[in-house]
């Protein structure tokens, strides 16, 4: 054992008993074959329901999926539509969406934003839900914070701390003011 740890310290793999380099070797390649350009994972935001229900709205995630399903009327992808926002808004209280809509919070995704800010038990939670949204353009995240802030009277750091969570997760979310 001491022989080993010896050889560990001093960078000498040749005297390790029963190593093999080319295990490392072909795992070194493996990696670097994954992490090419060009390959990466996207999340995809699929919920239970959507899984459940494949049999009647289709598996839209799939690419070029067909799906030949039993729609009694042409408006039923529009009720489908509708009764996913009325069951995303019922996530919300009346109140919390009564003050998103006078903070003139008009898109789903400022008022989502808003009342995920709003409801969170601290920013951990409420940046979590907020990455969960999977929004396009970050700017929205970011002028929703500062619009939030600005609208308190006194100095609220649960503001500061959340917005300085996003710019160390990732630079996108950095605003350059000099545009």
């Amino acid at each position: 054992m001491l022989e080993v740890l010896l050889a560990v310290k001093n960078n000498n793999v040749n005297k390790i008993p029963q190593y093999d380099p080319s295990l490392a070797e072909h795992l070194r390649k493996t990696l670097k074959t994954m992490l090419t350009n060009g390959k990466y994972v996207t999340t995809l935001n699929i919920t239970l329901n959507d899984l459940l229900n494949a049999d009647e709205r289709g598996k839209w995630w799939v690419v070029g999926s067909a799906w030949t399903g039993n729609i009694k009327d042409i408006g039923s992808a529009a009720n489908i539509n509708k009764t996913n926002n009325k069951n995303q808004e019922e996530l919300y209280s009346e109140q919390l969406l009564e003050l998103a809509r006078k903070q003139r919070m008009n898109t789903d995704d400022r008022r989502n934003i808003f009342c995920i800010i709003m409801s969170a038990e601290d920013y951990i939670d409420a940046f979590e839900k907020i990455l969960n949204l999977l929004i396009k353009d970050q700017r929205v995240i970011v002028s929703v914070i500062l619009h939030c802030c600005l609208s308190e009277k006194i100095f609220n750091p649960y503001y500061a701390v959340l917005a300085q969570k996003f710019c160390e997760f990732d630079r996108k979310y950095l605003v350059d003011l000099n545009k």
